[in-house]
């Protein structure tokens, strides 16, 4: 048998399939299988020194919560709901926020609930984010985003 054509025909095979499962890890097992086919972020471990931000727009004091340690798999809206009294809705799997600590969303005036992690704009429904540690989270009572 011919070892360099056995090699050759084995780095053909091998570095795309090692490509693939690379890029799989990164790009979809970031958090494990998606739920409902939504897609998970963030990590499945556990989280410490979370810092969660309650931001009811100018001219109103924010709440903020530093230091919060979570066990394994803790999501921004498991988080909020440590920290305030949340009300909410479920759309199949995914979770919309529809009130904090008594202020509502207001479709009328396009103000809702939107959170962002490390300065960036959560990109999924807040129970399928997952914390790490250090994350700050901020919920800002704003004008939608998708309107």
């Amino acid at each position: 048998m011919n070892h360099g054509r056995t090699a050759v025909l084995l780095a053909a095979v091998l570095l795309p399939a090692s490509g693939l499962v690379v890029a799989y890890v990164y790009f979809w097992g970031l958090g494990g299988a998606p739920l409902s086919g939504a897609q998970v972020y963030g990590t499945l471990g556990p989280c410490y020194n979370v810092t969660v931000i309650i931001s009811y727009g100018s001219g109103y004091d924010n709440q903020t919560f530093t230091d919060l340690n979570f066990p394994n798999g803790t999501t921004v809206f498991d988080a909020l709901r440590e920290v305030a009294n949340v009300t909410y809705k479920y759309y199949g799997s995914l979770v919309l926020v529809t009130g904090i600590n008594g202020v509502t969303n207001n479709a009328s005036l396009n103000m809702f609930w939107q959170y962002h992690v490390n300065g960036v704009f959560g990109p999924v429904a807040s129970n399928m984010y997952h914390l790490a540690n250090n994350s700050v989270v901020v919920w800002g009572y704003q004008p939608s985003r998708f309107t």
